[in-house]
């Protein structure tokens, strides 16, 4: 079972156990709705958080947990990473998890040049770092401009790569 990571705990907001939360999702709306179960690490050990609340304020989440009603409750979750369980990050339908693009193939006019390493979030956009068959690391922006498609059941991402790319 994966898990796969939805922020960072920042600090608490108020006094009534809400924290800050720096997202790595797109779609905190549906992670943090009340009664979902996300889940902070500590030990090696995934320890469930039921949210009791949930709403965006400036540049972060907001949330709330169901038994961590106070702000000395929550002041042992400052720091702490937020999961979900991968199986229950349901998404809406053309959508994917920025994990599942590791490993796929990489082909560039029907001929395969590499395949995806890893997602590397930048500012602006994501970027794909891809390795070719004779072990050469290149960088695709993960834009429109170079994307052309991504097929997870075939295990491809179909690109348009400009000159000096690879």
């Amino acid at each position: 079972m994966g898990y796969l990571l939805l922020g960072k705990i920042s600090k608490p907001k108020g006094l009534k156990g809400e924290v800050k939360v720096f997202s790595h999702t797109d779609f905190a709306f549906l992670r943090y709705q009340t009664g979902n179960t996300v889940y902070y690490r500590e030990n090696n050990e995934y320890r469930p958080l039921v949210v009791a609340s949930f709403y965006h304020y400036a540049e972060f989440d907001v949330v709330s947990f169901k038994d961590y009603q106070d702000v000395k409750l929550v002041s042992s979750l400052i720091g702490k990473e937020l999961y979900v369980k991968k199986e229950d990050a349901k998404l809406p339908d053309g959508y994917y998890h920025l994990s599942d693009l590791v490993g796929l193939k990489v082909k560039d006019n029907n001929q395969i040049v590499g395949e995806v390493r890893a997602v590397i979030a930048l500012p602006a956009h994501y970027l794909l770092r891809c390795e070719s068959a004779d072990h050469r690391q290149f960088d695709i922006p993960f834009v429109e401009a170079f994307i052309l498609g991504v097929n997870l059941t075939d295990k491809v991402i179909k690109v348009k790569l400009i000159e000096g790319m690879l």
